[in-house]
């Protein structure tokens, strides 16, 4: 076996011990549901922020809204929350400003409505759309995995209610939720610790 071979197979075996309790575990996957139009490049990229900041596994489903009205969908989604994993389902209801989210704690379920999150002047394929659907769905996981919101405004996980406030935060987490993370993961402690 030449050289080459030897240090990538053990690059490979280093990466596998690496990555045992890094927390990418199947009890903290994350599930994506589009339920809206939205490009196939767009929900990879939410799904693979997703995965980084929270250091998970996240996969992508696509099906139809079954109807404009949230809690419904919530209903719907509950059957993909099985082995511990979390459902973010993403639908646009245009004109609806009443609700952004609807969350399910118990059923480790929610529901966002991206249509909001677009200003007036802005196309659903603008960087700065992309990033607040980022933001709101890795906030979404989190909560549904059992993290409080964060006090500190530049947090991911820190809540706002503004469009304005939403991009003034940061996509990632802070250092002491990022540590809360880590700890939770290497620990194994039950998902309600981390808070």
């Amino acid at each position: 076996m030449s050289g080459i071979k030897r240090l990538l197979i053990c690059l490979f075996m280093i990466f596998e011990v690496l990555c045992e309790g890094s927390g990418m575990t199947e009890k903290h996957k994350v599930v994506l549901v589009c339920m809206a139009p939205l490009s196939s490049n767009l929900m990879s990229f939410v799904a693979g922020e997703v995965s980084t900041n929270l250091e998970t596994s996240s996969r992508i489903e696509w099906q139809l809204a079954e109807t404009d009205d949230p809690y419904t969908n919530l209903k719907h989604l509950k059957r993909l929350a099985v082995d511990g994993a979390v459902v973010v389902g993403l639908m646009a209801v245009p004109g609806e400003l009443s609700f952004r989210r609807v969350v399910d704690s118990d059923a480790r379920v929610a529901v966002l409505n991206v249509y909001p999150l677009m200003r007036e002047d802005e196309k659903m394929s603008g960087p700065d759309y992309a990033w607040r659907i980022v933001k709101e769905t890795t906030l979404l996981a989190a909560q549904l995995s059992g993290f409080s919101p964060c006090p500190f405004p530049l947090c991911v996980l820190h809540e706002v209610k503004t469009l304005s406030a939403l991009d003034e935060k940061s996509r990632n987490l802070c250092p002491p939720c990022r540590m809360r993370l880590g700890l939770e993961s290497e620990m194994s402690l039950p998902s309600d610790m981390g808070k």
